[in-house]
């Protein structure tokens, strides 16, 4: 019995188990390959919706700048027309320009309120509160852009 163990311990015939080098090392190199994977450089098409995306937020970024540019304009004219009448009646076009602006301006807080307002009685379950809503701010826009519409013929030069 003792020979046929000799046998089995002989150290020629013993696989060596592996270290736990060779396991960090495994594990270490397929981390690496994870993180080339994560790590790579986005595509072309990327990169064109990338140059689109930004060019729209240059253009928004401009649109909102001359709306806030306007309404300070407006805001002002309003303030010089209130404290000096003649103004208005020696500049018509301008006193209804600022006026339809700020009235615009008005709308539009009124209709992303109504907006909010509507969505959260379309949440609670009452469509038919909602759907009014909706229907006055497109009545209001409706209202707005006819007045606008005749102002604009009503216009001689």
């Amino acid at each position: 019995m003792r020979k046929e163990m000799s046998k089995k311990c002989n150290p020629s015939t013993i696989v060596a188990a592996p270290t736990t080098n060779s396991f960090r090392k495994k594990v270490k190199d397929w981390w690496s390959e994870k993180k080339k994977f994560f790590s790579k450089k986005a595509p072309q098409v990327n990169y064109m919706l990338a140059k689109v995306n930004s060019g729209m937020n240059n253009i928004s970024n401009d649109l909102s700048r001359g709306l806030r540019r306007l309404l300070f304009i407006s805001l002002l004219l309003m303030i010089v027309m209130s404290l000096n009448p003649e103004f208005a009646n020696k500049f018509p076009v301008l006193s209804d320009m600022s006026e339809g602006v700020v009235s615009l301006f008005e709308w539009s807080y009124k209709a992303l309120f109504g907006i909010v307002r509507a969505l959260v009685s379309y949440i609670t379950g009452d469509i038919g509160d909602a759907s009014s809503i909706l229907g006055s701010i497109w009545d209001e826009f409706i209202g707005l852009f006819q007045t606008l519409w005749n102002w604009i013929q009503s216009i001689q030069f």
